[in-house]
C-alpha cells in the first residue's frame, strides 16, 4: 500500500426534540474530529507489549546486521522502524539520519523519519521530510498520503485534497489515500465526498472498521440516519471495543425516535469511557442512568 517495495517503510500501520437535535448536531461534530485523528491503516501511537518485544528482538538481529554491514544503509533504515516500532523514537531518528547519512537519496528514510517527527508533535519537520521523499520520488504515493495529513492536521485542506488526489492516481487501489482524503472532505463539511471515498475503502475491504464508522458520520451530517445507524452496526459487528462507535449508534437511534434503544448504547459508550460528555448527555436526553 506505501510502495516500500523490499525497503522497510513504517506501516500506517483510526439525536427527538429541536433542542436534541441541535445538540446532536453538536456531537455529531465532536465526533467526527475523532474520526478526523486517525486513518483507518495507522497503526496504534503506543506499541502493546509483544509488539514491544518483537521489536527489541528485530534490533538484537539488526544490530548484528549493522555490525557486519556497517555502511549499507539499507539495516539502518530497517532497524530505525524498528526502534519506532517500540516507542524509541530518538534512536530511531539516529538510525534514520545515519542512513541518509550513507544514502541522501534514500526516500524511504525520509519518509520513516517524517512519520516519527509526526509522532513526536513535530509537524515542521515532518512535513520536510515529506517534502523531500516526494521530490527524491514522484511516484511515491506513501509521501503523498503523509504529506496530506500533515496538511489535513494544519487546515491546509486544498492542498491535501492535492496530495491524496496524487496519490490516487499513481496507487488507484489505495486504502490510506480514499480514506484520509474522505477525513478531509469531512473537514471541508463536503460529506457527499466523503461518503463516496469510504465507498471506495468499502468496497475492497468489507473489514474496514474506521470507513464504516467514518461513513456512518458523514451520513448522520446529511441527516441519512438509517444508512449512519448500519454503519454504526457494521462497526460493532468488527469491534464492539471500537471508540465511539456505541455513542454514534446511540445518536442515530435517537435521530429515528428509538429512544430506549438509543439509551441503552449510549450507556453502553458512557461504561466503555466514562469521560465523554456526548455519551453522557445522550444518557441525560434519553432518561438513562448516569455512575
Amino acid at each position: 500500500m506505501s510502495n516500500c517495495g523490499a525497503r522497510s517503510c513504517l506501516s500506517r500501520s483510526s439525536l427527538s426534540s429541536k433542542g436534541a437535535l441541535h445538540a446532536i448536531a453538536g456531537l455529531a461534530a465532536a465526533l467526527m474530529l475523532a474520526g478526523c485523528a486517525s486513518s483507518g491503516v495507522a497503526p496504534s501511537e503506543m506499541p502493546d507489549p509483544s509488539a514491544t518485544y518483537a521489536s527489541q528482538a528485530n534490533i538484537s538481529s539488526l544490530s548484528e546486521v549493522i555490525r557486519a554491514s556497517p555502511n549499507n544503509p539499507g539495516p539502518y533504515n530497517v532497524r530505525g522502524t524498528a526502534y519506532a516500532g517500540a516507542g524509541q523514537y530518538q534512536q530511531a531518528l539516529e538510525d534514520f539520519a545515519t542512513a541518509l547519512k550513507l544514502n541522501p537519496n534514500f526516500h524511504q528514510a525520509y519518509l520513516n523519519r517524517g512519520i516519527v517527527y509526526r509522532r513526536m508533535g513535530k509537524l515542521d519537520l515532518a512535513l520536510a521530510d515529506f517534502n523531500h521523499a516526494a521530490q527524491l520520488n514522484p511516484n511515491y504515493a506513501a509521501a503523498f498520503i503523509e504529506r496530506g495529513n500533515i496538511e489535513r492536521q494544519t487546515g491546509q485542506i486544498d492542498a491535501a485534497l492535492a496530495d491524496f488526489a496524487t496519490a490516487i492516481s499513481i496507487s488507484p487501489d489505495n486504502l490510506a489515500a480514499f480514506h484520509d482524503r474522505a477525513l478531509t472532505y469531512q473537514v471541508q463539511g463536503n460529506h457527499k465526498a466523503a461518503i463516496a471515498d469510504f465507498d471506495q475503502v468499502l468496497v475492497r475491504d468489507a473489514a474496514a472498521a474506521q470507513s464504516y464508522n467514518g461513513r456512518g458520520i458523514s451520513k448522520m451530517a446529511i441527516k441519512d440516519y438509517k444508512g449512519a445507524l448500519d454503519d454504526f452496526e457494521a462497526v460493532i459487528d468488527l469491534d464492539r471495543n471500537f471508540p465511539h462507535v456505541w455513542v454514534n449508534r446511540g445518536l442515530a437511534q435517537e435521530a429515528l425516535g428509538d429512544k430506549q434503544g438509543a439509551r441503552e448504547a449510549c450507556q453502553h459508550g458512557l461504561a466503555q469511557d466514562t469521560t465523554s460528555q456526548v455519551a453522557r448527555a445522550c444518557v441525560q436526553r434519553t432518561g438513562g442512568n448516569l455512575f
